[in-house]
């Protein structure tokens, strides 16, 4: 299962996660600290692996945490995640002359920062 994970205030690696039949599984911190884990699942993937960051993209099924690591903390709790399906963002556009009428136009839909 991809995996993406980091610090709290980034995703900065990707990886794979394999789960038992339970689906359960184990995954070792690099240090201490806030962590954020995000899991995909891609219900068309035909490859069985993925190549970061495309198996990111939409249509997808995720399942996001964050969670704390410390030496400090008791044995670490499993943590039980719901995943989500996740679809293309999309958009209808209706262009009306000043009374409400249909007009004939062109559109541009432009991907901002």
């Amino acid at each position: 299962m991809p995996i993406q994970f980091g610090p709290s205030n980034t995703f900065q690696s990707y990886s794979s996660l394999t789960l038992d039949n339970k689906g359960q599984g184990h995954w070792e911190l690099e240090h201490a600290g806030i962590w954020q884990l995000r899991f995909i699942h891609k219900r068309d993937s035909s490859a069985g692996g993925f190549s970061a960051p495309n198996d990111f993209l939409e249509p997808y099924d995720s399942a996001t945490a964050i969670l704390a690591a410390s030496p400090n903390l008791p044995d670490p709790p499993s943590t039980s995640l719901q995943m989500r399906h996740v679809e293309p963002p999309a958009v209808d556009v209706v262009v009306q002359d000043g009374n409400g009428n249909p007009v004939r136009a062109i559109v541009s839909i432009l991907k901002g920062s």
